[in-house]
């Protein structure tokens, strides 16, 4: 478990992201799937140099919340099927990530 009351992660398209606050109870206080850092995921740098746009969806903190809120613990796939389409046109996927900012909180959120 992940001892920090607020902690940051990250992964790449087709990986699996697991919060966990051990007895805890997850908060998600953002999350962000598309492509939202130049320096994560990149795999060619001319393809990296020639897409320098950032793009995301927009239901990315509704997801990871209807998913997570509340539990000790979730895993959620970096993956288009979440969020019903592709966020990031015209952009390779291999670029992509999910970026979550989460507190682990002593009462779960669903009961305040």
């Amino acid at each position: 478990p992940i001892n920090p009351s607020h902690f940051s992660q990250h992964t790449c398209l087709g990986s699996y992201l697991r919060l966990d606050c051990g007895e805890g109870y997850i908060k998600v206080i953002t999350a962000t799937f598309g492509r939202v850092r130049m320096d994560i995921c990149q795999f060619d740098m001319e393809e990296q140099l020639a897409m320098p746009r950032l793009c995301k969806a927009d239901i990315s903190t509704f997801e990871v919340a209807r998913q997570c809120q509340g539990k000790h613990s979730c895993s959620v796939h970096a993956t288009t099927d979440v969020f019903r389409g592709d966020p990031c046109p015209d952009i390779p996927t291999n670029t992509w990530m999910w970026y979550m900012n989460v507190e682990c909180m002593k009462k779960n959120v669903l009961s305040m």
